[in-house]
């Protein structure tokens, strides 16, 4: 074997050595992952959906759409989302949409909200409202005149429930707000 062949030969089996070794480190290193910490019922329905872990989640699924487009904006590491609602798909009803979204730092996750910043903008129609007796560091209320979501941080964490009144007769504005404070209040008590 001549001294260019040898040469050759070490630095592919070093190379691959080294991207096996790459390989192997970012493999070794699990996705965070959301806990299943939703109640059985919401806004007196049943739990129907489980969509599971995954990145790049809605903070507030159901009053925002996201667009990874948007450079140098905030992400979540990863998120979970589950919807409540009558398996009847009568429209005559209140539904809920539970979303865990985990974060380097809830708190400015929770501003970007706020502020429609981040990877994720408010979808028109939906904006901040007041939510007496909170911090508004680490609470948030937002409407867009029917349906309601509830946000909040809690260390690592945002969690929020969007209720929706689909035929407009389910329920009045006030009980859609009372339902997504008590459903985000709910959730916090399963972490």
């Amino acid at each position: 074997m001549s001294r260019y062949t040898r040469i050759l030969s070490t630095a592919l089996v070093s190379g691959a050595v080294l991207v096996g070794a790459s390989t192997q480190a970012v493999a070794a290193r699990p996705a965070p992952t959301i806990p299943d910490v939703a109640p059985e019922t919401m806004a007196g329905q049943p739990l129907q959906w489980d969509l599971g872990n995954y990145p790049l989640t809605p903070t507030v699924s159901g009053a925002q759409v996201c667009d990874p487009a948007n450079e140098g904006a905030t992400a979540t590491l990863m998120g979970r989302q589950w919807t409540y609602y009558d398996g009847s798909n009568d429209l005559d009803q209140l539904s809920a949409d539970l979303t865990v979204t985990l974060w380097k730092n809830a708190r400015n996750a929770l501003q970007d909200v706020a502020t429609d910043g981040g990877v994720c903008s408010l979808i028109e129609g939906w904006a901040p409202t007041t939510w007496e007796g909170t911090n508004p560091r680490t609470h948030l209320l937002l409407t867009d005149g029917d349906s309601y979501a509830a946000v909040v941080a809690q260390g690592k964490y945002v969690v929020s429930v969007v209720i929706r009144d689909w035929s407009g007769d389910a329920a009045t504005p006030e009980e859609a707000r009372e339902a997504a404070i008590a459903g985000v209040e709910d959730t916090l008590d399963n972490f």
